[in-house]
C-alpha cells in the first residue's frame, strides 16, 4: 500500500493526539497551511484574540514617573 493509502489512519492518529493533549489551559489550534499568507493571518488572529482575553496591564510603577521622564528628556 502506498503512503496515500494510509491517509485515513494518519488523520485518525492526529485527531487522537489532539484530543489527548489539547486542554483548556494549553489548547491546540489546527491552522491550514495551504497558503502561507493565510496561515500567518490565522495565527495572528488567534494570538491577538487570546492576548486581548488576558486583559493585560502594565504593573504599577515603584518609582517617580515624572522624575524619570525628566531625567530621560535631559539625556
Amino acid at each position: 500500500m502506498t503512503e496515500r493509502g494510509y491517509w485515513d489512519d494518519y488523520q485518525e492518529a492526529y485527531q487522537v493526539a489532539l484530543d489527548k493533549t489539547s486542554t483548556d489551559e494549553a489548547p491546540w489550534f489546527v491552522v491550514p497551511a495551504d497558503r502561507k499568507w493565510y496561515a500567518r493571518l490565522a495565527v495572528q488572529r488567534l494570538l491577538l484574540e487570546h492576548l486581548r482575553e488576558m486583559d493585560l496591564a502594565w504593573p504599577k510603577a515603584d518609582f517617580d514617573v515624572a522624575e524619570e521622564k525628566a531625567r530621560l528628556k535631559k539625556s
